[in-house]
């Protein structure tokens, strides 16, 4: 009998401890759909055969589009397609992002998601590249310059957009 109480005893505790833990069962990040992506535009240079003038005609840009008016006014690669394409931007804003990646870039992945503990909207690109170390070998001078564009639902002119690069 007394073993009986001891173990009801021991059952109620655990009982007792499992409200108080303190599980979150919130979502964090929300994946977001992406209302269009835009092929990449990929092209490959060789450090040692390009100016730095030339370099500097190829900016590292994180931009969030919500009209017209805000597109950059350099003449950058498949920016004439991105602005001739008719984009409502009343209903839509589109995020860009010309980078050049170290390397031979063979494909991207996009992400696009919502960040609900520090209210923020993120747009991660994932860059991948050839594996074969005896290829990166052979293309340790090499860059990539990339355009990715993704056209996503309006954002509103006061959120913050992050944009996470990896490759």
């Amino acid at each position: 009998m007394k073993k009986i109480n001891y173990l009801n005893l021991f059952f109620i505790g655990i009982l007792l401890g499992f409200p108080s833990c303190d599980h979150k069962n919130e979502m964090i990040y929300h994946s977001l759909p992406i209302e269009k992506e835009y092929d990449a535009l990929k092209y490959v240079f060789d450090r040692n055969e390009i100016s730095e003038e030339e370099l500097k005609e190829m900016p590292n840009l994180k931009l969030v589009i919500n009209s017209e008016s805000e597109f950059p006014q350099e003449d950058l690669i498949g920016l004439a397609e991105l602005k001739e394409s008719g984009i409502d931007f009343k209903k839509y804003t589109m995020l860009l992002v010309y980078y050049k990646v170290q390397g031979v870039v063979e494909s991207y992945t996009y992400n696009y998601a919502k960040d609900f503990e520090n209210d923020i909207i993120i747009f991660s690109i994932t860059y991948n590249s050839e594996s074969d170390s005896g290829v990166k070998d052979e293309t340790v001078d090499l860059f990539t310059y990339c355009r990715s564009a993704i056209l996503v639902s309006k954002i509103s002119e006061n959120s913050e957009v992050e944009f996470r690069l990896s490759y």
